[in-house]
């Protein structure tokens, strides 16, 4: 798919979200014409 300018920025967004949370491994995604659809793994301790 060629992707429109807001999907190109989703894209710049979703690969940007390591950077915001360390703990966040990204898998993979597809941008849609109105969505997207990702796999976050988030590998955070739970603090008590």
């Amino acid at each position: 798919m060629v992707l429109s300018e807001m999907g190109k920025t989703a894209e710049a967004y979703w690969y940007e979200i390591p950077n915001q949370f360390p703990f966040v491994k990204l898998e993979s995604f597809v941008v849609m014409p109105n969505h997207i659809h990702g796999i976050i793994v988030i590998n955070k301790p739970i603090e008590r």
